[in-house]
């Protein structure tokens, strides 16, 4: 909920995505529109995730609802203090957990606009709710991005490793049917354990090492994905070119 967890989870993802993204930022200026800038990627490595959750027990001790949902296509882009925030529109096909704590079936949620790259999908979510007073947004994603699971082809899918992102018990998810990881949902609610947060070993230097390995492993999925992208755009521009000259010959 934009509670506890959710404000520091943001904050500390300001902290630094403000500073290390202006010029992605700069880039983004010329439109606000959260569709069109889908193919500048994502780099999850920019985010000082407050909250790493190691188990499912802990991530769903901390999320309000978790859902399945599809995008309705509205985004929209907000200011606050300052910051811009992607607010995404999204569909509820039905609710996992907390059913209770869901107004409506059409809810909205909230990401940094230097995070939006990662579009949403198919996917099932676990969210935190927003406090009244931030009015941007129903929902943020519980562990900024950690509680995000794409579906593809009756499958559960966890991507945010790719891009920088952490990934704990998501490794044991990716691949799951959707009913074995809706099991696994409600056995985790039923053991929820609150998150206990160890204490560093890692010096200021170590740590700085890490995040900024982070940093450079995102940035490398980033433009592959970007690469792949433009690719796929050129060879769909090819076929239509052929097609259109095909039916141009007599």
């Amino acid at each position: 909920m934009f509670k506890k967890l959710g404000i520091l989870s943001v904050l500390s993802l300001l902290t630094f995505t403000t500073i290390a993204c202006t010029s992605a930022s700069e880039k983004n200026q010329a439109s606000s529109s959260y569709r069109d800038q889908k193919d500048v990627g994502v780099n999850y490595g920019f985010a000082l995730v407050a909250n790493g959750y190691k188990t499912m027990e802990e991530m769903i001790y901390d999320a309000d609802v978790v859902v399945e949902v599809e995008p309705t296509g509205k985004t929209e882009v907000k200011d606050y203090h300052g910051d811009k925030y992607v607010i995404t529109e999204l569909k509820v096909i039905r609710a996992l957990h907390g059913n209770e704590n869901l107004k409506s079936d059409i809810i909205t949620v909230l990401s940094l606009e230097h995070l939006s790259g990662d579009l949403y999908n198919h996917e099932i979510v676990f969210l935190d709710i927003v406090e009244p007073e931030f009015q941007l947004s129903d929902f943020v994603v519980t562990g900024v991005y950690q509680g995000r699971f794409r579906i593809e082809d009756g499958k559960v899918m966890y991507d945010a490793d790719k891009y920088g992102g952490v990934s704990y018990f998501q490794d044991e998810i990716k691949g799951m049917d959707v009913a074995s990881f809706e099991k696994r949902i409600q056995q985790a609610a039923q053991n929820a354990t609150p998150l206990v947060k160890p204490q560093s070993t890692l010096s200021i230097e170590e740590q700085n090492k890490i995040d900024e390995q982070q940093m450079l492993e995102g940035n490398k999925a980033m433009e592959e994905s970007k690469r792949k992208r433009q690719e796929e755009r050129e060879k769909k521009k090819k076929q239509e070119e052929t097609k259109q000259h095909e039916v141009r010959q007599p």
